[in-house]
């Protein structure tokens, strides 16, 4: 709607109206989707009361590894192929990085729309047509997310990202944070955090004063981008 032009006072005033349903009718909804509804809060005079009622959710967790085996497997015996080894299933899960089954089913359709029969045309495939478009079509919402920040903003940001990708998989403690972040105004410091959260970059734990990737999409993204060191 921002984005045809309807003015920001019409939009409030659409989002009051579905929270009225919500509350007063008893709709229920979901509300999804790959920007977030915390930039519109931020950036764009958004009113966070019409969400205050909603029940926000993480990214879901990718599937396991004896789940996300046996998802492959299943596709492959509804489309009769027999090619799909042991050694292929091991190649593909070695190459998708994270396992969410959009993922998976993604990687098997273009698996078989370009005829994978060995472990040499798995690689070569995910190179020439599946890892492109998967940073085009699912990655590439981070980039958007980041390039919306102000400079001041998008640089506190990647320092807190080194940090926790410094950690390895475990969490990297708040104290670290504040001491990265130590060289930035102070001024702009109290707010990164949050922004991270609601964007999706980070989790915070406050009882263990920890704070984590938001996602493994998140970690892989970030494990791309020529800056990350």
């Amino acid at each position: 709607m921002l984005k045809r032009g309807v003015k920001d006072a019409d939009v409030n005033a659409f989002l009051a109206t579905l929270r009225s349903w919500r509350q007063d009718g008893r709709v229920p909804m979901l509300l999804s989707g790959s920007m977030g509804l915390s930039w519109l809060i931020r950036e764009r005079g958004i009113a966070r009361e019409h969400f205050n009622d909603l029940v926000k959710s993480n990214t879901p967790p990718p599937l396991r590894d004896d789940d996300a085996r046996a998802m492959l497997k299943a596709l492959a015996t509804e489309e009769n192929c027999d090619w799909l080894t042991p050694a292929i299933v091991d190649v593909v899960f070695e190459e998708l990085a994270v396992a969410y089954p959009s993922f998976i089913q993604f990687a098997f359709g273009r698996l078989k729309d370009h005829k994978a029969v060995s472990v040499d045309d798995v690689r070569r495939i995910f190179a020439d047509h599946i890892r492109p478009s998967l940073d085009e079509d699912f990655y590439a919402q981070f980039d958007t997310r980041m390039n919306r920040f102000e400079t001041a903003d998008k640089a506190m940001a990647r320092d807190v990202l080194r940090c926790i990708a410094k950690a390895g998989d475990a969490p990297a403690s708040l104290a670290d944070i504040a001491q990265v972040l130590g060289s930035h105004a102070a001024t702009d410091r109290d707010d990164i955090i949050p922004m991270l959260a609601e964007d999706g970059f980070v989790s915070v734990d406050t009882r263990d004063q920890s704070v984590r990737f938001g996602s493994p999409l998140v970690r892989t993204w970030w494990q791309s981008k020529p800056y990350r060191r």
